[in-house]
C-alpha cells in the first residue's frame, strides 16, 4: 500500500493519521515526521483594547491559551476545526468555514465588530481584512525530517504528501533529501499550498475541493483502489 507521509505538528498529524486509517483501513502505512515546531512567544498585549479576535488556525488559537488570552470574547474563526478549539477555550466562536477568503468575506459582512486582534504565527499565508491587528504569538520553526521519513523517500515508488499550509510545504520541499528515489504525490489544502511548492520536486500535485479534512481525504481516495 502506498505510504502516506504526514508532515503537521505532532497531535494534528495524529489525529490526521487516525482518520485516513478509519477511511482507508488499518494496513495504511502513514509516516509522521512533523516539519514545524509550534513555539509559544510572550508578546506584550493588551488585551482590553480589543473587541474581538480572529484565527486563522487551532495553532493560534493554542498559543493564545498559553500566553492567557481571556475567554469570552467573540472570535472569528477559519474553519470548523479551529472555531471548536476556540469554543473549547471558552470563546463565543463564529465558523466562516472554510479558507482566508470566506474568512474576510465573513468579517466584511461585519463592519461594525470594532478593533480584532489576530493571534497568529510568525509565518501566514493570508491577510486578514478589515481593522484587524495581526501579533505574533508562536513561531513555527522548522524541523529536519526524521530517519523514518527519510528512508521511504529513498525507497522507489509512489508517496502521498498531504500538506496542509504553505509553510509546511516549502519546509517539505527544501528538506527533500538529494537521493531521494520516491514519486511524490503532493495533496494541498488550497491555492496557497499549492504555490509554495515547485512542480518540478513531485510526480503530481493536486488540490483539494475544499479547504477541510474531509476533502484532503477525497483527493487521496483517487490513489486507493476502490
Amino acid at each position: 500500500m502506498i505510504p502516506i507521509l504526514l508532515t503537521r505538528p505532532a497531535a494534528q498529524a495524529q489525529e490526521f493519521a487516525a482518520q485516513v486509517t478509519a477511511r482507508f483501513g488499518p494496513d495504511t502505512c502513514c509516516v509522521i515526521s512533523p516539519v514545524l515546531e509550534m513555539v509559544a512567544l510572550s508578546p506584550e498585549i493588551d488585551f482590553s483594547a480589543y473587541a474581538g479576535l480572529v484565527f486563522t488556525s487551532q495553532n493560534g488559537v493554542a498559543a493564545y491559551r498559553q500566553i492567557g488570552g481571556p475567554s469570552g470574547l467573540p472570535a472569528y474563526c477559519v474553519g470548523d476545526k479551529t472555531t471548536r478549539a476556540a469554543q473549547d477555550a471558552g470563546l463565543q466562536a463564529r465558523s466562516a468555514g472554510g479558507d482566508i477568503t470566506a474568512l474576510n468575506s465573513l468579517l466584511a459582512q461585519m463592519p461594525d465588530l470594532g478593533p480584532l486582534l489576530h493571534p497568529s504565527g510568525v509565518h501566514v499565508a493570508g491577510q486578514v481584512t478589515g481593522e484587524v491587528t495581526r501579533v505574533a504569538v508562536y513561531d513555527q520553526r522548522p524541523l529536519d525530517l526524521n530517519p523514518q521519513a527519510r528512508d521511504i523517500l529513498r525507497q522507489p515508488g509512489a508517496v502521498l504528501a498531504p500538506l496542509f499550509s504553505p509553510r509546511s510545504a516549502h519546509v517539505l520541499q527544501e528538506a527533500l533529501p538529494a537521493d531521494r528515489r520516491a514519486i511524490i504525490h503532493a495533496i494541498c489544502l488550497s491555492q496557497a499550498v499549492r504555490d509554495a511548492l515547485d512542480a518540478d520536486r513531485f510526480g503530481h500535485i493536486s488540490i483539494a475541493k475544499v479547504p477541510t479534512a474531509e476533502a484532503m481525504l477525497d483527493k487521496m481516495a483517487e490513489f486507493f483502489p476502490s
